[in-house]
């Protein structure tokens, strides 16, 4: 399970999820994402799947831990906002595709 996000380039692993939201790590670049409401698509590969939804960013914090000397690994959560009734059910039925997948 995946997440492209319009604030933060490249396509990360959903490290968790839920009908409110979503969080994910990745290495800080330096770049300052965003701030405010934001486009996302989640995405699962197989079988191929996506919603697209607006979201913002709730949190965004150091793990600790290291890649690199310099390249700091970070935690970002998204709570999702102003979803329709057919964004929601998609949502539902990624979350129930990927858990199976799992």
């Amino acid at each position: 399970l995946y997440v492209i996000t319009d604030s933060f380039p490249g396509k990360h692993v959903v490290d968790d999820i839920s009908l409110g939201g979503l969080s994910y790590y990745y290495a800080d670049n330096g770049l300052r994402s965003k701030s405010g409401a934001y486009g996302l698509k989640v995405l699962l590969e197989i079988p191929r799947f996506a919603v697209e939804l607006a979201g913002k960013t709730i949190s965004d914090r150091e793990t600790g831990e290291l890649i690199f000397q310099n390249q700091k690994i970070k935690r970002r959560s998204i709570q999702f906002e102003r979803m329709n009734r057919r964004q929601k059910q998609e949502l539902k039925d990624l979350i129930k595709i990927s858990r199976r997948a799992v």
